[in-house]
């Protein structure tokens, strides 16, 4: 990492609070070369300064007569809710700690405040805060879909090049079919879904459907659906091309639909029109196709396991994503992302010398084995080998949770430290010793969520 000296937020806006004269002339002397320094001797100063403007960071005591921080950080989140927080003090009453905590400071450092401590901790936090601006302004563009992650744009120039081409083919009036082709873990339906985000037919329905689960039987009620009256107990329903129709149609894993479906699915893209089963007159339908692969679906037609005249339909446009160890400058700020999707606040718990190992891995698994080993490295709470697998070690040893799906950060809290009571027989200041974190914490916590008496 560079010295803090090597790179400032000239321009960053900063308020600090503090009531020692002493403790204000030391914060002038470190950072008023550095800033856009203003500073108050009191929290209502310092929050009649924040009605009237808008600071990038605050920088306050926490023991103070009047309006103290942990209230001071109250107002100041009711006018400016994410306003990035640093505390500095020198008490030692744990408990006045864990509730500046609760405020949602970026960062608790203790006095007597060091120069470069100071500066790394403000550089550290205004980075963090643009990432996340940046993020929320991305998704704001990106259109609402609350159910859908949304994808890192990157800053490696091959993530750049990809990105420029699928927005180019997704807001094509003509709305040709794509062939989205990449590793396990890429982010192919992230892909997709941004694809439907883009196109004109963004304001329609957006389906998927995974055609390695469909059976030649299964596929035609799937697919086309059912007419009424095709079968006593049988209710009609509409098939995915009839729901998805005006909208995007995303088939995943492509190359595992059965040969015997395969003409079925090339007169719906040929002829635009399904029929039901059971029904004798045709439905017009109009649907983007997305399809995604993580094989080489020329070799599978040279294999004779999926049609070529379908491989033609299918890959008018085609999009591969890199794999990640081909765009490892993509990995600090997809795993901030990540971080932030699991419920995490603040700088991310890599250091810059962990990052170097993070870095450094190939990531066979790509975005999906990053995310799972960044939830293993949040339950440790210490650095971790990243070519471990992120959840067979942890279902091994206890069984702790189940990574296939994203899981809320305050779900793996409530779990880690479960176990680590169980596993202490209840004895609260064994399990803190193990988690290493103080049994103050661990008790309070503990005790709100009803793990001990």
């Amino acid at each position: 990492m560079n010295s803090p000296d090597a790179k400032h937020n000239r321009h960053a806006r900063l308020l600090v609070v503090d009531d020692n004269l002493s403790i204000r002339s030391l914060y002038a002397s470190y950072l008023r070369d550095h800033y856009n320094l203003t500073i108050a001797s009191n929290g209502q100063e310092a929050f009649d300064l924040a009605k009237k403007h808008q600071f990038d960071l605050y920088i306050t005591d926490l023991i103070m007569p009047g309006i103290d921080g942990i209230t001071l950080i109250q107002k100041i989140r009711t006018i400016h809710p994410d306003a990035g927080v640093i505390v500095v003090s020198e008490t030692e009453e744990i408990d006045v700690a864990i509730g500046a905590f609760r405020q949602r400071p970026l960062e608790f450092l203790r006095k007597p405040i060091k120069k470069n401590l100071l500066i790394s901790s403000i550089e550290r936090n205004l980075d963090v805060m643009q990432l996340k601006e940046n993020f929320q302004h991305l998704s704001r563009e990106s259109s609402a879909d609350p159910g859908c992650p949304e994808p890192v744009w990157g800053v490696s120039p091959v993530m750049q090049t990809f990105w420029d081409k699928a927005r180019r083919v997704a807001e094509m009036d003509l709305s040709p079919s794509i062939l989205v082709s990449g590793e396990s873990g890429c982010g192919k339906e992230v892909v997709a879904r941004q694809l439907h985000r883009w196109s004109p037919r963004k304001s329609h329905p957006f389906f998927s459907i995974n055609c390695g689960l469909l059976s030649r039987e299964l596929a035609a009620s799937e697919l086309l659906g059912v007419a009424k009256g095709v079968a006593t107990g049988v209710e009609p329903r509409k098939g995915k091309f009839e729901v998805a129709d005006k909208g995007t149609l995303f088939l995943d894993e492509i190359a595992e639909l059965p040969i015997a479906v395969q003409p079925m699915l090339l007169r719906v893209l040929q002829e635009k029109v399904v029929t039901p089963v059971g029904a004798v007159t045709e439905v017009p339908v109009d649907v983007r196709i997305v399809a995604a692969t993580n094989k080489d679906l020329g070799q599978c037609v040279a294999d004779g396991t999926f049609r070529e005249d379908l491989f033609y339909r299918l890959n008018v446009v085609h999009l591969h994503i890199p794999p990640l160890r081909h765009r490892k400058d993509d990995i600090p700020g997809l795993l901030y992302h990540l971080y932030l999707r699991h419920g995490g606040r603040g700088p991310q718990p890599i250091s810059d010398e962990e990052m170097a190992d993070w870095m450094s891995y190939s990531w066979p698994g790509n975005v999906r084995q990053l995310e799972n080993a960044l939830i293993n490295r949040l339950i440790m709470g210490r650095p971790i080998d990243p070519g471990e697998s992120a959840a067979q070690p942890l279902h091994r040893r206890s069984g702790i949770l189940d990574l296939n799906e994203p899981i809320p950060w305050e779900d793996i809290k409530y779990t880690v430290f479960k176990h680590a009571i169980d596993a202490a027989n209840g004895n609260v200041r064994e399990a803190a010793r193990r988690l290493g974190i103080a049994k103050s914490t661990l008790w309070e916590y503990c005790q709100k969520q009803g793990l001990i008496a």
